[in-house]
């Protein structure tokens, strides 16, 4: 692989790993400050009129509530099987509260890409830095070592015809 390439993929990788981590270190503050409470919490606020908008992300078999509360705090969480959801709706428009349906798809595939992207980055990484330290352990001391030779006008060069009649330099050649 040539070095400009190998350079490339070693900034990309780089960048790549820099943009997971900033990525996982932002989210992790915003859900910090995000309220989980349980069904029944949820809904004596919602009785009280202290939520203001309700998303439900629904998946096969459950949904998931997130949503702000009137005071400006955000919840999640809460977990609603289906079957309750047209009488959590009905609740919902009684108290004038604002809901809106996303449907959740399943891709549990990319969830675990995501999961362990960056534990995958730093296996690429240490493999690309042992690689480039065998690469190099060759290199490294061999500053003096060098068989090149200095030809100057001094010495005499050898031509086929100087050993022309000589059979075994013949077979040599």
């Amino acid at each position: 692989m040539n070095s400009t390439v190998r350079t490339i993929l070693f900034w990309l990788l780089m960048i790549l790993l820099a943009v997971v981590l900033w990525k996982m270190a932002s989210t992790g503050g915003q859900s910090a400050h995000e309220d989980e409470p349980p069904f029944t919490t949820f809904m004596d606020k919602v009785h009280t009129s202290q939520v203001k908008d309700v998303t439900i992300f629904l998946s096969q078999n459950s949904a998931e509530l997130t949503g702000d509360y009137t005071n400006g705090a955000k919840f999640r969480g809460v977990t609603v099987a289906n079957t309750a959801i047209p009488d959590l709706t009905k609740t919902l428009e009684a108290q004038h509260i604002l809901y809106n349906y996303k449907e959740v798809k399943d891709a549990n595939w990319i969830s675990f890409m995501i999961n362990f992207a960056p534990l995958i980055l730093l296996v690429a990484f240490w493999i690309f830095m042992m690689k480039q330290m065998q690469a190099g352990g060759n290199k490294a001391l061999s500053f003096g070592k060098s068989r090149a030779r200095l030809l100057t006008a001094q010495q005499k060069k050898a031509t086929f015809k100087d050993v022309a009649g000589i059979d075994e330099a013949k077979e040599e050649l």
